[in-house]
């Protein structure tokens, strides 16, 4: 099992580079192992879209 990305809606501005700052929607399917059920989305309720540094890596 591993991540599968999917864009949806590319945006339209400049393509971001190594360091700069982005923010994106995501959402998480594969509740209970089914690909089909969401089990979670930034547009969610409560939830607000994830922001992170592009190229700065989250796992060691």
């Amino acid at each position: 099992m591993g991540v599968e990305k999917q864009v949806i809606r590319p945006g339209t501005g400049p393509r971001p580079s190594a360091g700069q700052n982005v923010t994106v929607h995501c959402t998480g399917f594969g509740k209970n192992r089914d690909l089909s059920q969401k089990f979670w989305s930034t547009k969610d309720p409560g939830q607000k879209p994830f922001a992170f540094k592009i190229g700065q890596g989250i796992c060691h």
